[in-house]
């Protein structure tokens, strides 16, 4: 959803609240399958790959990519797949425990705690919560394709009812091609909650899918400008038009 930095963000800590202990192997592997759903779904979407976005269960599917000049192999050096979350538009922090590694010590299977400003800002004034999302993820690595796949699993403040999705590093001819994929439904403010009722679905699907597609725009600036947690847009707010 919408976002805006103009000033570097301080982290928060918050720490991971899942039973790791609770999940095999078999729960982790189950991620890719269950997102899998979803890109097949936004994919058999007509229209260009750059943005699609389509109302689902009183929340959203979308797909977006962009091209960043910066050759694969330094991006791949410079933008850590395991921690392609953190470096989303309006995260302010949360904490990242890995699971498994490979054979060559990168990590394959992971939890994470990742926590976002309120979105849009102005829901902070009448109510609204941050973003509080723990999930599984499975990450992949192979020739030319860095993949890491997320699964909801809790909402410690209650503010997700899902947040789902993928985010890929492929190589390209003109650099570095970066998609993301999000199944998405979040929880209104309280004083906003009547805009859930079936009568008022168009209604509030037309207050969501511009707010979605800006925070998904400045997430791929940040992708394509290799910019850190909490590292400003500044003059590099950069939005790309669908």
């Amino acid at each position: 959803m919408a976002g805006s930095r103009t000033k570097a963000v301080k982290l928060i800590e918050a720490k991971l609240s899942l039973p790791l202990g609770d999940y095999s192997d078999a729960d982790y592997e189950d991620v890719r399958t269950h997102v899998q759903e979803y890109e097949r779904i936004i994919d058999a979407v007509p229209g260009p790959p750059a943005m699609k976005i389509i109302p689902r269960e009183g929340g959203m599917v979308l797909s977006c990519e962009a091209v960043s000049p910066t050759p694969y192999d330094e991006f791949v050096q410079k933008m850590d797949i395991s921690r392609s979350i953190t470096y989303m538009e309006a995260y302010i922090g949360g904490e990242i425990i890995q699971a498994k590694k490979d054979d060559g010590g990168k990590p394959i299977y992971q939890a994470e705690r990742s926590v976002f400003s309120p979105q849009p800002p102005w829901t902070k004034l009448v109510g609204g919560k941050g973003i509080d999302v723990e999930k599984l993820q499975k990450i992949e690595y192979e020739d030319g394709l860095q993949r890491l796949s997320w699964k909801t699993r809790n909402s410690p403040n209650g503010s997700a009812i899902w947040d789902d999705g993928s985010v890929w590093f492929v190589r390209a001819a003109e650099g570095t091609r970066v998609r993301v994929v999000a199944r998405q439904k979040f929880h209104p403010p309280p004083v906003m909650n009547f805009l859930t009722l079936s009568i008022f679905e168009d209604v509030y699907w037309l207050i969501q899918k511009p707010l979605f597609i800006d925070f998904f725009s400045r997430t791929l600036a940040r992708y394509v400008h290799l910019l850190k947690p909490g590292q400003p847009l500044g003059t590099l707010a950069r939005k790309f038009k669908f």
